[in-house]
């Protein structure tokens, strides 16, 4: 078993450092949200952000890989006969700056869970017949997305905004059929022989008996770099500079689309605003409703958003979207840079903030009593610190945010360029 060589505790926060010899960066709290049920996340590596920018569809596959293969002496098969009846699993995908394994497990499974995590570092199968479902898979998966134009939307639109880059996306569903078991284990499987590892596990356990479970496991490993989450060595990602309308197509009905317009923000580092940002897509989002819905009638799904993450440094997003058929592509997109512009020459209505930040404000509040609400936290409880304060101040942060806020980060984000415009349109016949 591995040895723990610093055993601390964030009393505040009741969450439990523990770092083993190996590197191994381990952190627990427990609960009684839950009772019986653990919540588990455990990042290696250094994620999508040591993928290559130009080879599309590793990402969006890998989750579909690790369903499909097993380990070198088990097939997925063997693992469904072994591991039935049992609360474990062997979940498997990549995050921008990670790769992730999250999942639920209970006390009594715990230590099976732990081998099973223990077993996918040092024991993914990449098995021959993997590689042949994969080859079988592929051109299904493309048919799937390219029927949907919101999935196209949803699977594009990163990529687009960072200038193709790969790693954020898939512009282009037919290259899904192109990528094989080789591809991904070129760029996996060193992660997960090397990469630095972090634990987090939240819920109902026994600190004692986890700990030991995991001395047991991951912390037997041969050592590693301690685990910060941070993109030492990637190719960055940039915001694109090109602002031609992006058009892409789709397979399903003649009359469906999916317009979106996104402006190019930043990271996420300043934690008012990047949260006066999330409010404002909130803002944006109960506008579009307003004017699409209500007034003009042509869509029941308008949305806005807005996406960051700390390990991008510069970059980010704020996108507004809606499905509409090609028809009105026109006369939605008009409608959104309205909003955009009536945002930034004025502030929001008080009552029209306290719409928006309400349910912002009930998330929060929810996930305070949540296993799920607390594991990425508590996961990068050691590598990522920064985390911490950023939970002990973020409901103060979204309370003191005014509408002049608002308003000064409309005229800073939305109206200091053109967005990039995007349409999902039927394939000409």
């Amino acid at each position: 078993p591995g040895t723990v060589v610093a055993d601390e505790t964030i009393a505040d926060l009741g969450i439990r450092t523990v770092r083993f010899a190996n590197g191994l960066q381990l952190n627990l709290k427990t609960t009684n949200f839950e009772p019986g049920k653990i919540g588990y996340s455990l990042r290696v590596g250094g994620g999508l952000a040591q993928f290559p920018r130009d080879k599309q569809g590793l990402g969006a596959l890998l989750p579909l890989v690790a369903g499909i293969d097993g380990l070198e002496k088990h097939s997925v098969d063997d693992l469904r006969r072994l591991l039935a009846g049992k609360a474990v699993g062997l979940p498997f995908s990549g995050e921008i700056d990670a790769l992730v394994a999250d999942g639920g497990t209970t006390p009594t499974d715990l230590g099976l869970q732990m081998e099973l995590l223990a077993a996918r570092l040092t024991a993914t199968g990449w098995r021959p017949e993997t590689a042949a479902q994969l080859a079988g898979t592929g051109p299904i998966v493309v048919q799937q997305v390219r029927s949907n134009p919101l999935a196209i939307m949803g699977n594009s639109l990163g990529s687009i905004m960072a200038g193709d880059d790969a790693r954020l996306g898939v512009t282009d569903a037919a290259a899904l059929a192109q990528v094989t078991l080789d591809d991904l284990r070129a760029v996996v499987a060193p992660q997960l022989a090397q990469g630095p590892i972090a634990l987090g596990m939240v819920g109902d356990f026994d600190p004692e008996t986890a700990i030991a479970a995991v001395a047991r496991t991951l912390g037997a490993l041969p050592p590693r770099d301690p685990r910060k989450e941070a993109l030492d060595g990637a190719v960055p990602i940039v915001s694109t500079t090109d602002r031609a309308t992006r058009v892409l197509t789709h397979i399903g009905a003649a009359d469906q689309g999916v317009l979106a317009l996104a402006w190019p923000t930043t990271d996420p580092s300043d934690q008012k605003d990047d949260y006066t940002r999330n409010l404002l897509a909130s803002v944006m989002t109960l506008r579009l409703l307003e004017k699409l819905r209500e007034e003009l009638g042509t869509t029941y799904s308008p949305q806005a958003f807005s996406y960051s993450d700390l390990s991008l440094k510069g970059f980010g997003y704020l996108a507004a979207f809606a499905t509409v058929p090609p028809a009105a592509m026109d006369a939605t997109a008009a409608a959104m840079r309205e909003i955009a512009a009536e945002m930034a020459a004025q502030p929001p209505s008080a009552d029209l903030l306290e719409r928006a930040r309400n349910p912002i404000r009930a998330n929060f509040e929810r996930f305070e009593t949540q296993n799920g609400g607390w594991v990425a936290i508590v996961t990068e409880a050691q590598s990522n610190p920064q985390v911490l304060d950023r939970r002990r101040q973020r409901m103060a942060i979204l309370d003191a945010i005014t509408p002049a806020d608002l308003q000064a980060a409309a005229a800073r984000y939305l109206a200091s360029g053109a967005p990039v415009e995007l349409r999902v349109v039927p394939e000409a016949p």
